[in-house]
C-alpha cells in the first residue's frame, strides 16, 4: 500500500512538472547586441539575438533582402537594405532563457520570423563601395525541443517577441557600361567575410545623407555670420 501510495505521488509530481507553463514573455524582449549575416545567392543567414537574459542562436535559408530580387540594378535605383526572415522549414537552435541553457532547440515550423526595416537610397559612383545605415527590427520566435513538434499541438520551450535596432551594412560592385547594357551595381562579399550583408544589433550609427551634410555646412556658417555681423553692429 506504501509503495502504491509512493508511486501515486511520484506521478502526480512528474504530470505537475510536465504542466507547468514555459517562458512566454508579455512584453517584447529589447535586443542589445548579436548579428545577421547574410549572403544573397543561398537566401541564407546566420543569426544571433541577444538581449537581457536571454540568447538565441540558429540559421535559415529562408533569408529575404529586398533588393535581391532585380540585382544588378541600373544606376539611379531606389533600393533599400531591409530583409524578411520567415523560416518555412525547421532548423536547430541554441539558447539561453532565463538562466537555463538549452544547447539543442529547433526553430521553423512558420512560428518564428521578422524584419528589418531600413531607409532607401541611391548607389551613385564607380567602383566597390560599402553603404551603411540604420535598422529596425521587429519578429517572434517559439522554440520545441524536437523537429517533429506540432505547434498548436506541441507547447513550445518558450516564445517570445523580439525588437531591436542597429546598423546594416552592404558591399556593391560597379558593373561598367557595355554596348547596349547600361552601368550597374551587384552585391559582393564584405571584406574578409563570406557574406553580403549584416545586420549589428545596437545603437542605431547614422551616416549623414550627403544633402544633410551640405545644410549643416550652410547652417553653420549663417550662424558665424550671424554672429560676425552682431559684433560689428555693437562697435559702431
Amino acid at each position: 500500500m506504501a509503495s502504491s501510495t509512493r508511486f501515486v505521488a511520484f506521478a502526480s509530481t512528474m504530470v505537475a512538472l510536465i504542466a507547468l507553463p514555459r517562458p512566454v514573455w508579455a512584453d517584447p524582449i529589447p535586443l542589445t547586441g548579436g548579428s545577421v549575416q547574410v549572403e544573397i545567392p543561398l537566401s541564407s543567414a546566420r543569426i544571433t539575438f541577444m538581449g537581457d537574459d536571454f540568447m538565441l542562436r540558429t540559421g535559415t535559408e529562408d533569408f529575404r533582402i529586398s533588393f535581391a530580387i532585380l540585382w544588378p540594378f541600373p544606376a539611379g535605383t531606389s533600393i533599400d537594405l531591409g530583409g524578411v526572415w520567415h523560416p518555412s522549414d525547421v532548423r536547430g537552435a541554441e539558447a539561453t532563457v532565463n538562466g537555463v541553457h538549452y544547447p539543442q532547440l529547433y526553430v521553423g515550423h512558420g512560428t518564428s520570423g521578422g524584419t528589418f526595416t531600413t531607409p532607401s537610397l541611391v548607389l551613385t559612383g564607380e567602383g566597390t563601395q560599402i553603404v551603411t545605415e540604420p535598422f529596425s527590427f521587429t519578429g517572434f520566435v517559439s522554440a520545441f525541443d524536437s523537429p517533429q513538434a506540432a505547434p498548436g499541438f506541441d507547447q513550445p520551450v518558450f516564445t517570445a517577441t523580439l525588437v531591436g535596432q542597429g546598423t546594416v551594412r552592404a558591399a556593391f560592385a560597379w558593373i561598367p557600361p557595355e554596348d547596349v547594357f547600361p552601368g550597374a551595381y551587384t552585391p559582393v562579399t564584405l571584406p574578409g567575410a563570406d557574406y553580403h550583408v549584416e545586420y549589428v544589433f545596437g545603437p542605431a550609427v547614422v551616416t549623414p545623407e550627403p544633402a544633410s551634410v551640405v545644410l549643416l555646412g550652410t547652417g553653420v556658417l549663417a550662424l558665424l555670420y550671424a554672429r560676425g555681423r552682431a559684433k560689428r553692429d555693437r562697435h559702431r
